[in-house]
Order: C-alpha cells, then sequence, then structure tokens
C-alpha cells in the first residue's frame, strides 16, 4: 500500500480494468474449453468376449442345462483361443460367455 496525496492506493483498485479483462478472457477461454475437448473417463476397449445368449420359452433350468447349455459349451470350447468359458442358466434362457486371449483376431473368431 503506497500513499499518494495522503490517499492510501491499493494495487488492484489502480489495475481494476486490467484484472477485468482477465477474469472475462479466462471465463471465455474456459467455456470454450469445456464445450471443445472431448473428455472420457473410461478409454475405449474391446474385451475380447464374445456372449452367446439363448431363449427357449420357459423350459425349467434342470432341462435347459442338459439340453442347451452344455452342449453349446462343448460346442465352443474347440474355437481357437478360447481362455475361459463361462455360463448362466435360468428358467427358459442360457447365456454363455466367451473369454479369449487379448492376442486372437476377433474377426476371424466370430466366423
Amino acid at each position: 500500500m503506497a500513499a499518494t496525496n495522503g490517499k492510501p492506493s491499493y494495487w488492484f483498485s489502480r489495475h481494476s480494468r486490467s484484472i477485468l479483462v482477465l477474469i472475462v478472457t479466462l471465463a471465455i477461454l474456459g467455456i470454450y474449453v469445456a464445450f471443445t475437448i472431448p473428455v472420457s473417463v473410461f478409454p475405449d476397449t474391446n474385451f475380447p468376449r464374445i456372449l452367446i445368449a439363448v431363449g427357449n420359452g420357459v423350459m425349467l433350468i434342470d432341462q435347459m442345462m442338459v439340453t442347451v447349455a452344455r452342449p453349446l459349451e462343448e460346442a465352443v470350447n474347440s474355437v481357437p483361443g478360447l481362455h475361459q468359458v463361462r455360463s448362466i442358466t435360468s428358467r427358459g434362457s442360457a447365456e454363455i460367455d466367451l473369454f479369449f486371449d487379448w492376442n486372437v483376431d476377433m474377426f476371424q473368431t466370430l466366423q
């Protein structure tokens, strides 16, 4: 704080216009950046996984497992590059998850 003519002179009051211009410029720049920079929390990753979903009305769980889920699991076990097979069987439906190694070409595997 420096005194000129007996009155205290504050730095902020002397440079109020330049501070206001700086604040407005930063606000405009912030708004521009908020709408133009792509923001992604998680990267796009294609997991080497195939899901087989089967529906068969209201078939009981035991029948569904024996007649549908188990034969499908055995049929897909011969696919090259297969790492793990998981299945969920419920009344009238079955989901079979096929997990592959990361270096497998998934387009070729789907064929």
